[in-house]
């Protein structure tokens, strides 16, 4: 490729043989790093004896592991060598949960940034792209990867809640972990702030409860809190000291607190 030669092996995406005058999507796994830009042309030789194979272009210069046969590649790979509308919605959707601005879609599909930012307008207008308006230049996450971490977001509250049924709200640090395995604080930030505009979720302080949702009842905690107020009951205008209280009742401080 260009001046550069690399030992390399070729998986077939699109079938198990390319027959002699025919094309086939491949992935390239090299054996050493090189430079290469969409649009690149490269010529395929075998190490021994040296015969020119065949060729092709670059469609995506660092892509993750394809898996052969599977129709959402070979889909998505024909968009990357289509047209500047689809390759640039392609390179948002492979792009996943981490949010894109024209500069870094312009370098890996190595088009001008002029042409992808008026792709990026398109797209815009018609729906297909969601701006994460936190910064300046704006960054962009496709329309079905911003839905799905915003249905993830909600799920994993809901699941949180299955496991916590006494609790009425959800601590934001652990909100934050589970968001932050595909995606960003800025996006998070964003989700959550239209999510509880939407009314589906609500925040209050550090922790994070879901609109319409009540806590079931705790009977552990309700005979303990019981018995804190019988205490200060008899006592009556004697109150006891709170250390005294959680001593009498064999309970740590933490826990007399929560109570």
């Amino acid at each position: 490729i260009g001046t550069d030669e690399v030992m390399a092996r070729l998986a077939i995406l699109g079938g198990q043989t390319v027959a002699p005058g025919a094309s086939s999507p491949v992935q390239i796994v090299l054996e050493r790093p090189t430079v290469a830009l969409p649009g690149d042309r490269f010529v395929i030789r075998s190490f021994s004896p040296l015969v020119t194979i065949g060729g092709g272009h670059v469609l995506d210069a660092s892509p993750g592991k394809h898996k052969r046969f599977s129709g959402r590649v070979l889909e998505g790979l024909e968009k990357l060598g289509g047209t500047s509308r689809d390759a640039v919605e392609q390179m948002f959707i492979q792009s996943g949960g981490v949010p894109q601005g024209v500069h870094e879609i312009s370098l890996k599909l190595g088009r001008g940034e002029p042409e992808v930012a008026e792709t990026v307008e398109e797209l815009l207008s018609d729906g297909s792209l969601s701006a994460i308006v936190l910064e300046k230049p704006e960054k962009f996450l496709h329309k079905t990867v911003y839905a799905r971490l915003a249905d993830e977001l909600i799920a994993g509250v809901r699941v949180y809640f299955e496991t916590n049924p006494f609790r009425p709200t959800m601590p934001f640090s652990d909100v934050r972990v589970e968001f932050l395995k595909e995606s960003d604080a800025p996006t998070l930030k964003f989700i959550l702030d239209e999510l509880i505009g939407k009314g589906v979720l609500y925040r209050k302080e550090a922790e994070i409860g879901l609109v319409g949702r009540e806590a079931r009842a705790n009977p552990v905690e309700d005979e303990l809190r019981a018995r804190i107020e019988g205490i200060f009951r008899i006592a009556r205008f004697a109150a006891p000291l709170e250390d005294e209280v959680y001593s009498r009742l064999d309970l740590n401080l933490t826990l007399f607190k929560k109570t």
